[in-house]
């Protein structure tokens, strides 16, 4: 009951933010694809941070633990472009991606070990609401509610 918890949770979660998350003013990082598996290789690109900065690259698990997943540099319009392996061993969950140039940090959201034949994240979350008729209603954008 835990594992479909998580399961749950972690679909629920990467509904909303999509894989993109803004800092102050139009900073970004975006993970592509948003669900992957540990030793996968996912691509971060992210866009106008300063220019012509070294950008330090991690992964924060849950329970605040931090994984160090190399770095990259922004070009004169302060994008960049990384693609990074995943460390082996992850659990399965919601982690965040955080990419930061001098002040800014931008942070986007990964699912990990989620199921590789369900390619989007309303894809599995319409897998999940078949599986879990009675207990859970959940509806792409509305959440999910607790039936009686």
């Amino acid at each position: 009951m835990k594992h479909f918890a998580l399961i749950v949770g972690t679909i629920l979660a990467l509904i909303l933010p999509a894989g993109l998350a803004l800092a102050h003013g139009d900073a970004s990082v975006k993970v592509s694809p948003v669900m992957a598996n540990p030793g996968d290789s996912i691509t971060l690109i992210g866009g106008d941070l300063a220019s012509n900065v070294p950008v330090t690259l991690h992964l924060i698990g849950a329970d605040g633990k931090q994984l160090d997943l190399g770095n990259a540099n922004t070009d004169d319009d302060g994008a960049f472009t990384s693609s990074v392996t995943l460390p082996a061993g992850l659990g399965m969950g919601v982690y965040e991606v955080h990419a930061t140039a001098d002040d800014d940090t931008v942070v986007a959201k990964l699912g990990i070990g989620m199921d590789p034949s369900q390619d989007t994240a309303e894809a599995a979350l319409t897998a999940t609401w078949r599986t879990v008729s009675g207990c859970v209603s959940a509806r792409s954008g509305s959440g999910a509610a607790v039936r009686p």
